[in-house]
């Protein structure tokens, strides 16, 4: 499995002392996204088999047809998402950086500094980002099960970039600080 905050070749290493000093997490394998589409594709290839040796009855060969494909399809997306390495949080020198898992399913959300109050990391089965904002709306992105977040790294960008800007970091990140 990747690591989901392995850089890319175009992306500088966030290890590396003459890169930028961002804090970047990427899209990518981690044991809840791994566990999730094997249990989809499992699920659905069962249908399929149901389906093919029982010839059912039509309204239970319907029912079966549409669990093998929706499962068949929601194990494809996961897949393309963990594969794909899409930038699901980026702090940086001018603020944060909400990425999206698939390109045409909503935009990337750049909320500057100036605008930031606190930062909340959810690490849990289905990490969200919160952003809260000094006189906007708070920003919210529930990441999902291809993300995974290394708290220290987290909070050394906070600190370096935005030292006003409270870190909260729940779940696994947090116990491992």
């Amino acid at each position: 499995m990747v690591p989901s905050d392995t850089p890319s070749a175009d992306t500088p290493s966030t290890d590396d002392p003459s890169a930028d000093d961002s804090y970047e997490c990427r899209y990518g394998w981690t044991r809840g996204a791994a566990g999730t589409a094997a249990g989809a594709g499992l699920f659905g290839a069962a249908a399929l088999g149901k389906l093919l040796l029982d010839a059912p009855d039509t309204l239970t060969a319907v029912c079966y047809a549409v669990a093998a494909i929706g499962s068949g399809l929601s194990a494809a997306l996961l897949a393309g998402i963990a594969t794909a390495h899409r930038v699901a949080l980026r702090i940086g020198p001018d603020g944060i950086l909400l990425g999206t898992p698939v390109r045409y399913l909503g935009r990337p959300v750049h909320v500057p500094w100036a605008e930031v109050a606190a930062v909340e990391i959810r690490d849990t089965a289905a990490p969200a980002v919160r952003i809260r904002r000094r006189a906007a709306p708070t920003v919210q992105r529930t990441l999902g099960a291809a993300f995974t977040v290394d708290g220290d790294r987290l909070r050394e960008a906070l600190q370096h970039h935005a030292p006003e800007v409270l870190p909260i970091v729940t779940g696994q990140a947090s116990r491992r600080s």
